[in-house]
Parts: C-alpha cells; structure tokens; sequence
C-alpha cells in the first residue's frame, strides 16, 4: 500500500503524469474510467446506456433491428466501415448480418474482399501496407504492465510508401477527407479540419487551417513538426524510421510528477458507486428504470464502491454444458492484420510446423471419456445457442475441463482467399445479449460453458472444417 508508480516498486503501464489528482485530490479518472456524457436518445452503439465501455459494435446492431427497445428514434440511412469485420471480429454475426439488411447504403474501405465487402454497395479500396504512410507514437501507454527501462523510451515511428500504388487504390485516411470535403463538413468550426486539431493536439503554428484541405504526409509533417520539434519532420524519415527519445529515469514514475501526497488514491471505488448513481438519475429523466434489456437488480449490484462476486451468465446453464471454451492469439496470425490468414506464405508454413492451428484442443483423458479421438469432427454449442464445427486435436496442453481454440479462423466470404475458410470460428460461440455482458463496461464473456459432440457423417460425405 502506498507504494504504487515510485522508484523500487510496482510500475504500471503509463509513463509519466498519467496518474494526475483529480479537485479533491484523488486520482482523475481517466479513459473509460471516466464515464462519456449522457443524451437520450442514445447513439446507435448505446454508449450512454454503458457509459464505460470500450467499444460496443454489437450493441449497435441491437439497436438498429429493435430501436423502439433502446429509445432510438432515428434511423440510420448509411454505413461506412474501415478496418472492421464485425461478422468475424464480434459476437452476434447473425445480428450484424440482419442489421446491414436493413441500412440502405453501406460503403466500406477494404483490403481484401471480406466478409463485409459482400453487404457494401460501393467498395473503396485501400492500398496495402507498402503503399501506404502512417506514424505512431509511443510511449505514453503499454496494453501490459511494463519495467522502468521500457517506459523511459518514447518517440514516435513513421513509414513511408516503398513504392507507388500498383492500381488505383487510396490511403484511407485521404478517402475520409475527401468524403468529408465531398458532403460538407470538412472546413469551417466543428468540422474535420477543427475535429483533428484538437484530437491530435496541435498547438496554434502547427494547427490545420480550417479552410484547406490537406494531404496525409502533409498532416504528418505537421504532427512531427509540433510534437518532436522542426529538426524530426516528415523528411527526417527519409533516412530514418525511427526517433526514441529516452526520459531520465525518474521521469517514467508517476511520483515524479505528482510527489509525496499530490495524489491520493481510492482503496473502495466511491466513483463507481457515484457514477452509478448517476446513471440511474439520466436513465429515469428518460422514464427508465434500468438500461434496456437488463435485470436492474444486476445492474446495480455492479455500480458498488466494495467489489463482490456477482456470478457468471452460465452459471445455471444445463449439466450437459459441462466445459469451457478458450481462445488466445498466435503469433501468425496476431489480430488479423494486413490479412495474415490469407497470406498463402504462412499458411503452408503453419500447416508444415504447428499441428495445433485449425483445430479444437480438448485434453487426451476428457477425449477419451467422452468417446472421441484425434481429428474427430465435433461441434462445439455454447450454452445459449451459439456454435461451430472443427477437427479435434487431442493433447495434455489444456486442462481437462477446457476446449482450446488457436486464433479464430473459419471465415466465409467467396471471395477471398479459400484457405482462410478452414478451423472453426471461435466467435460464433461468444454472445453480447443483455443479461451475458458486463452492464458497466459492455464487456462479454469470452468463456462460455460449452458441450462437445461428435459429427456423424453419412456415407459418401467428404466434407472438412
């Protein structure tokens, strides 16, 4: 106690001021701790329903196909997406699926032709990863706990196009101010222009003018320009890809900043219970008494200042759901990007060295006590509905009660490449009905109780996973 984010003890993972006192001197709350505004009607995603949630696609194709439900009183005429599968990447594909039925106009920035691609009425290609520019700083947050020496390093790491575009594909980013520009909210106060000023941080010399239309590389230069001063513009990595910046060492612990007392931190979650509180007063401005679709008894058990063991979703699901399901990433296929599952490369290389790809791992005695054997096909069904089919891969590296399931892979699309269509799709057992998510953060159950069974195929069938 009293020792967090000071020399010789536990860092966390942001360097630097990030644990800054809030008015009455305890720690601000910051990201999603901090709860986002109330508005009734609520956006499409119901971010006011969980004001401290991360992200919730899923919610939002809720929202579209029952809107009277959620107190949605509009209706969403176009959809653009970008980097996003939500058919593969999250839960309720059959909703995603029903909800794209229903917009009129849906236009989407691929890479590939993906799941997504076949509900778009127009495709805007974008180019690939050696076409393109893009700059990342970091630094200021690592997704894991972290040591001293990895905080002290901050800077920012920049690419530039290796080679023109082979055809006529565009930097995304360029697409979205063209739009913009296009539909009229590019220049002018509260519009794009004025949007990326603030987001970005741009100081006064370095900030977008509110009457021109800029260029990727040319919002770039200006980001490095301000924020690694005149010497690190875009040029600067003509030659380089990289510039650190090393703090001195007391610089990546909070206590520098914030020494001895300047911040309090809360031992019970006084803002949880405050926030919660609040909630429940904009939720009955709206002639509600719990968010739409949850159990207001568990609701509020969540919003307390003292943690508690409030359960899981499946925690009355039949006997015969009698195992969980896991998932983690590999390294091959870390988050799909660039489309690594369709890199025809890779996946000769996983299918030659790593026998654990493609498959459902279940534990050699639980196997073998529920009457199934390596490279049985199986299906997997979650306790409330979901399911998926796949080739068993017997091991002692899960435990007995577990069903393992390596990256996610099982896509559907026609057009894309055929191999990225074997291994079952893990997400096809998730769900984000309410009642199974998180009513504070929106967050799902990525374990749901599972039951196995072997698939009997009738003669003559040669059908694979």
């Amino acid at each position: 106690m009293g020792a967090l984010d000071v020399p010789g003890s536990y860092l966390a993972s942001d360097a630097g001021p990030s644990l800054s006192p809030g008015p009455d001197g305890v720690v601000e709350p910051k990201a999603e701790a901090a709860p986002r505004p109330w508005a009734f009607p609520p956006s499409i995603d119901l971010k006011e329903y969980y004001p401290h949630r991360h992200t919730s696609p899923f919610l939002a194709w809720k929202a579209i196909l029952d809107p009277e439900k959620y107190g949605i009183d509009y209706g969403i005429d176009v959809l653009i997406t970008y980097a996003a599968n939500p058919i593969m990447a999250s839960v309720n594909p059959d909703e995603a699926i029903a909800a794209f039925r229903k917009i009129p106009f849906i236009a989407t920035i691929p890479l590939v032709f993906d799941e997504m691609s076949q509900f778009a009425d127009v495709l805007l290609p974008e180019s690939v990863i050696v076409e393109r520019y893009a700059l990342i700083e970091f630094g200021h947050h690592v997704v894991q706990a972290a040591d001293e020496p990895l905080l002290r390093v901050k800077g920012v790491l920049v690419q530039k196009p290796a080679i023109e575009p082979l055809w006529t594909t565009r930097q995304a980013d360029d697409i979205y101010i063209e739009l913009a520009e296009r539909v009229g909210f590019l220049y002018g106060r509260g519009g794009l222009n004025d949007h990326l000023n603030r987001e970005l941080g741009l100081s006064d010399n370095y900030a977008l003018e509110l009457d021109r239309r800029y260029t990727t590389p040319e919002i770039m230069d200006r980001i490095l320009r301000d924020h690694f001063d005149e010497e690190h513009s875009l040029d600067y990595f003509d030659e380089h890809a990289v510039y650190p910046r090393m703090l001195q060492r007391k610089e990546a612990y909070n206590f520098y900043h914030h020494p001895w007392g300047a911040t309090r931190y809360p031992i019970y979650f006084e803002r949880l219970l405050f926030f919660g509180r609040q909630l429940r007063e904009n939720l009955a401005s709206a002639g509600l008494e719990t968010i739409p679709g949850q159990d207001p008894e568990d609701v509020w058990q969540h919003y307390q200042a003292l943690p508690r063991w409030c359960g899981r979703p499946d925690d009355h699901a039949a006997p015969e759901f009698d195992m969980l399901a896991v998932n983690w990433s590999t390294p091959q296929w870390r988050m799909s990007a660039g489309d690594q599952v369709g890199n025809a490369w890779v996946q000769e290389f996983v299918e030659v060295n790593d026998p654990y790809e493609y498959r459902i791992l279940i534990n050699t005695r639980t196997a073998r006590e529920k009457g199934l054997a390596d490279g049985d096909e199986v299906e997997v069904q979650a306790w409330h509905g979901g399911r998926t089919r796949g080739r068993l891969k017997t091991t002692e590296l899960v435990f007995p009660e577990a069903l393992g399931f390596p990256s996610n892979h099982g896509f559907k699309s026609r057009q894309r490449n055929p191999v990225t269509r074997k291994g079952p799709h893990y997400n096809e057992l998730l769900t984000g009905d309410e009642g199974t998510i998180d009513p504070v953060s929106a967050g799902i159950d990525r374990a749901p109780r599972v039951k196995v069974t072997k698939v009997e195929r009738r003669r003559g069938s040669d059908r694979r996973p």
